[in-house]
């Protein structure tokens, strides 16, 4: 972009170069007038055409060329700024951190996310009603300008206020009480840490490759312990997690049955 700077100096190079090429030194400044050849003059036989090196170039032929050269760009500023409050009149505007919430549609976004961390693609677009494809694009504005965050996983992305308020393992535990067998499966062990696989199969209703599945993945992410005890095992969740349970929990469970289900 062309500053006002820059564009004063090319407007005084324009100036200077106009000056030069209609008052060229030593020219005779009480003026002259040209008048054509009477009929029948022997004007002579027109010259080779011949290329002159740019270095041999007079300061004034110099100063014609650069005018030339630059004149497109003295209108530039004029130009953009009627682009600019052409696109401003249309609701265009160049977004920045103070105003990236000004868009309806990408404030109901950011805020359904400060109240739902760890929310997904699909759920956000569901509760706020933004279609998918204006969904993707307010996203990326709003990890463009550092207000989400994402926690990629091998199913899909949750998405968290990007105010230092979220540590990793806060994250994780959020991503899974959004999965409501996940959930139900943490309220159990939470307030019974010593049933056992058997027992939690009778109570979730799920077969013992299922429970496995959950616990070794729970187990990875360090939300739980996994204690074998000769051929039975027995959960308990870590005391880092355990924070975030006791706080989450509650909230998640007085949502509808339409939300937090996956």
């Amino acid at each position: 972009m062309i500053t006002c700077r820059s564009y004063h100096l090319t407007l005084l190079l324009a100036l200077c170069c106009f000056s030069l090429t209609i008052c060229p030194g030593g020219a005779n400044m009480g003026g002259y007038d040209v008048e054509p050849a009477p009929p029948g003059t022997d004007t002579g036989t027109p010259l080779e055409t011949v290329k002159v090196p740019v270095w041999e170039y007079s300061p004034q032929d110099v100063a014609v060329i650069l005018a030339i050269s630059a004149s497109p760009f003295l209108l530039c500023p004029l130009e953009l700024l009627f682009i600019l409050k052409l696109l401003a009149a249309l609701g265009f505007r160049r977004i920045r951190k103070t105003n990236v919430l000004d868009n309806l549609s990408r404030s109901r976004i950011f805020h359904y996310i400060q109240n739902s961390p760890g929310t997904d693609f699909t759920e956000i677009s569901r509760e706020t009603g933004v279609s998918p494809n204006s969904l993707r694009y307010h996203l990326a504005v709003l990890k463009q300008m550092n207000k989400v965050s994402m926690l990629e996983t091998s199913r899909n992305t949750r998405y968290y206020e990007n105010s230092g308020s979220y540590p990793p393992i806060e994250q994780k535990v959020l991503r899974y009480l959004h999965s409501k067998p996940t959930r139900t499966l943490l309220k159990l062990i939470k307030e019974n840490p010593n049933l056992s696989r058997l027992q939690l199969e009778i109570a979730l209703g799920v077969s013992g490759a299922g429970i496995n599945w959950h616990m070794h993945r729970l187990s990875d992410d360090g939300i739980l312990a996994i204690r074998k005890e000769g051929r039975n095992a027995r959960y308990e969740i870590n005391n880092e997690a355990m924070p975030y349970l006791e706080k989450y929990l509650p909230r998640f469970d007085s949502l509808p049955e339409t939300e937090g289900t996956r």
